[in-house]
């Protein structure tokens, strides 16, 4: 029995560094995003082009955090399942992980998981649409001189 309570101390610390990474992505990546959508627009109107290539970039940013939080969402939940499993009879006397989803559930709260894919795909919008005005805009000079 004391072996298997180790095991799941282990997988309990690494869920946890896990769960630790992913807020840590939200926070750099969300950031960045931040700082790329606000220069693209502050740059839309004296330099278009640069505006645009940074609407690209912030497009790029925003491909990319979805990407790492989807991976480490998977990673997540699988650990959190062989936790779960863990507590079954034989390897845990005690029931943590389904007793704290138990409790999730009943506040009737959006899990974070589907919180943390909504932001990138924010971003996403707001810089393919950046891109495309911009690119529209440059466009619209081009023609009409």
């Amino acid at each position: 029995m004391d072996h298997q309570l180790s095991i799941y101390q282990i997988n309990v610390q690494s869920a946890d560094k896990l769960d630790e990474r992913r807020d840590a992505t939200t926070r750099a990546y969300g950031g960045l995003s931040v700082v790329a959508a606000t220069a693209a627009v502050s740059m839309l109107q004296d330099f278009p082009l640069v505006s645009a290539v940074l609407f690209a970039f912030l497009i790029a940013i925003a491909l990319s955090w979805r990407a790492t939080i989807d991976s480490l969402t998977a990673k997540l939940a699988a650990k959190n399942e062989l936790l779960t499993k863990m507590e079954g009879p034989q390897d845990c006397p005690f029931r943590f992980l389904t007793q704290e989803r138990k409790a999730w559930q009943a506040l009737e709260r959006q899990p974070l998981q589907k919180a943390l894919k909504r932001a990138p795909h924010a971003f996403l919008i707001l810089g393919t649409m950046g891109l495309l005005g911009t690119l529209a805009r440059i466009t619209s000079g081009i023609v009409c001189f």
